[in-house]
């Protein structure tokens, strides 16, 4: 009877030493997992879903590029409403892609702001996407799209200015608007009175829309 006891109290202290050993384990890889877990994998779905909440409804056809940016073509676009009569259309796939040079948000999108949804606008965006490959754009920057515009447009060149970022899992999104700007408005801005024409557009109701037929501030 002594030597059952003897054995099982040995039996028992041998299981509760590897109960206590494997309770060990589990925890130390609980604690590695935490330090070297990966932040979740950013998709085009989770972005298009920030927009919506940034930007209000967003219109139930998204502008599929007809070669996809993988591939060397254009962005997809969507269209978002806020309930005002002014339409935002950003970039969808741009930020994930992985190809972007990043700026001080990190990757990001494209977006214009319009008074109606407009094609040429989504287009121009759609298409300025690949450049960011192989140049940073962040605000401050201007680029010349004389050729780019509408027939009939008064407007020559982009002003980009990063909006508020998005915040998805954990990761962030910038947002980079481009303004279309008038060919005397860029010639005063490059003259060094940058805070002021903004601040001017602004003050006018012009910014942060971009409408292509509108009179030039000088």
């Amino acid at each position: 009877m002594r030597d059952e006891a003897v054995v099982r109290t040995q039996f028992t202290t041998c299981e509760l030493s590897c109960n206590w050993k494997a309770k060990t384990n589990c925890g130390a890889v609980e604690v590695l997992g935490r330090i070297f877990r990966r932040k979740p994998q950013i998709e085009q779905i989770d972005v298009t879903r920030a927009l919506a909440k940034r930007f209000g409804e967003m219109d139930e056809v998204i502008g599929h590029a007809s070669v996809p940016l993988s591939l060397g073509g254009s962005a997809d676009v969507a269209w978002f409403r806020n309930g005002s009569e002014q339409v935002v259309c950003t970039t969808t796939d741009l930020a994930t892609n992985g190809s972007q040079l990043r700026n001080t948000q990190g990757n990001y999108e494209l977006v214009i702001i319009t008074e109606n949804k407009d094609e040429f606008a989504a287009n121009l965006i759609s298409q300025l996407a690949p450049y960011t490959f192989e140049a940073v754009l962040g605000t401050g920057q201007t680029m010349d799209i004389g050729e780019a515009t509408p027939e009939e447009s008064t407007l020559s060149a982009l002003y980009f200015e990063a909006l508020e970022p998005l915040k998805i899992h954990g990761h962030q999104i910038g947002l980079l608007l481009c303004f279309g700007i008038t060919e005397s408005e860029l010639s005063h801005y490059l003259s060094g009175d940058e805070s002021n024409l903004i601040q001017s557009l602004e003050e006018k109701g012009i910014f942060p829309l971009t409408s292509w037929e509108r009179p030039s501030l000088f």
